[in-house]
């Protein structure tokens, strides 16, 4: 949603959800996320102008990043990865979602068909 390159009906859907309120979100994404937009502007696909001001609009989202992991989230995320070989980032958003029984916001094939199993409800 914040790549120009990137834009689609299912990207505007998933930016929708961020009016509803406080989004939920692994430790790593703030991260994971900014890594994703300096990567675009390394590649020149954004301006030095657009990566801050998308780091502007990053800062305004309503996220409620979750404290760092216990022992037992990263036994559960762990188990995940390894049950459908993931990363571990990656099933760490399908844990967190799993736990707060919260659809997770994904185009990712992968992560999809891993909550499909997991019985995890994916956006949009």
């Amino acid at each position: 949603m914040l790549l120009p390159d990137e834009q689609s009906a299912a990207a505007d859907a998933l930016a929708a959800r961020f009016a509803e309120g406080s989004v939920p979100v692994p430790t790593i994404w703030p991260l994971e996320v900014r890594n994703a937009m300096l990567a675009a502007l390394r590649q020149r696909r954004i301006t030095a102008a657009e990566f801050d001001e998308r780091l502007d609009v990053l800062a305004l989202l309503p996220v409620e990043v979750e404290p760092a992991a216990d022992a037992a989230t990263l036994k559960r995320a762990v188990a995940l990865a390894r049950r459908h070989d993931l990363s571990l980032y990656d099933a760490s958003y399908i844990d967190l979602a799993k736990q707060r029984g919260l659809p997770l916001a994904t185009l990712d094939a992968k992560l999809r068909k891993a909550c499909a199993a997991m019985r995890v409800a994916v956006i949009p």
